[in-house]
């Protein structure tokens, strides 16, 4: 089938992550908005406001964004196989805290990718161009809203577009301490440059490895990504 997608490429980066820039220039041959200490909001728009406005999708890629090999032309044949409009998030790394977060991850694992109504990540996002300037100017009223993702989230779900994940994801996060306040272990469930085991990982589904916390001293079931991608090497 004949590929017609046209996609542009942005990358959102803040100045102590500069080292990882380069290279993401360099497979992405894309523009760089920097923070520039206004908010992350701030440097999430400007570079939304980088899209070509020839193409049809427009993604904007974290400086903490491990891409796969021969990314570029991996995420066009993607976006090119679904004839609907849909955001997409190339990054799917969900704990598996709960049992409808894992059967969807099995499900995606069977047909190729998840179709959901919340974005979930802020690491790489794409969405139809002509819906770039509409998504600013609603996410430029909601000052209460501290995170980009979130602000994107909202409106999404406000003109009722879902987002599509590729399974095995496209992309890997760095394990580098969040900028925003996040916690560690963020990876790809199933990195599409790594090895795995959908086997294992279906026997692992009916398992929990207990851990005891030291608060109130109880045990609770927790799934480790970080346990999953280093048995799936």
């Amino acid at each position: 089938m004949e590929n017609n997608i046209s996609i542009s490429y942005s990358i959102m980066a803040h100045p102590s992550r500069s080292h990882f820039v380069p290279h993401l220039q360099k497979v992405l041959d894309a523009p760089v908005s920097w923070d520039r200490g206004l908010g992350i909001w701030d440097t999430c728009k400007r570079a939304w406001n980088l899209h070509d406005h020839n193409s049809d999708y427009h993604f904007v890629i974290q400086d903490d964004a491990i891409l796969c090999k021969n990314f570029k032309n991996r995420v066009s044949d993607f976006v090119s196989k679904f004839k609907e409009e849909y955001a997409y998030q190339l990054y799917y790394g969900v704990k598996f805290r709960k049992k409808e977060i894992f059967q969807m991850f099995n499900t995606g694992l069977e047909r190729g990718y998840i179709l959901h109504d919340k974005l979930m990540h802020g690491i790489s996002i794409g969405m139809p161009v002509r819906i770039i300037n509409d998504m600013i100017d609603h996410c430029n009223t909601l000052e209460h809203i501290p995170q980009d993702d979130s602000r994107i989230q909202n409106f999404l779900l406000s003109v009722g577009i879902k987002t599509i994940f590729p399974i095995p994801s496209l992309v890997d996060h760095r394990t580098c301490d969040s900028l925003v306040g996040g916690k560690e272990g963020r990876v790809a469930h199933y990195f599409i440059d790594n090895k795995f085991d959908s086997k294992i990982l279906e026997r692992y589904s009916s398992t929990s490895k207990k851990i005891k916390t030291k608060k109130k001293g109880y045990t609770r079931n927790y799934r480790s990504t970080l346990f999953l991608r280093n048995k799936f090497k």
